[in-house]
């Protein structure tokens, strides 16, 4: 967070320059670049209609059997449960369920 409250302030600082290009960029360059990728990215995964964009649709949640690494045993029983989409708005918390921490 420091770093960017600094590159911030120092719009031309080497840490946001693109040392893979010609051009030298600034922080308003890596801001509209950022924009686009994630834009660009959105429309790869969800699709060119933003109406469309759905949360739940990138955040799931699938519930890991134990058993289910032993691929031919998922295959036939299906062990795993899920994607299931997770609600959720502007914020996003990177979350784990892991089965086997629950198991006696």
């Amino acid at each position: 967070m420091i770093l960017l409250l600094k590159t911030k302030q120092d719009q031309t600082s080497e840490w946001i320059d693109d040392k893979n290009t010609e051009q030298i960029e600034n922080y308003n360059d890596m801001i509209v670049r950022s924009f686009k990728e994630t834009i660009k990215e959105l429309q790869t995964d969800l699709g060119e209609n933003i109406d469309d964009w759905q949360w739940e649709k990138l955040h799931t949640l699938t519930m890991k059997h134990p058993l289910s690494a032993v691929k031919i045993l998922d295959k036939v029983f299906k062990l795993n449960r899920g994607p299931f989409g997770m609600p959720g708005i502007y914020t996003m918390q990177h979350t784990e369920l892991r089965i086997d921490t629950f198991m006696i």
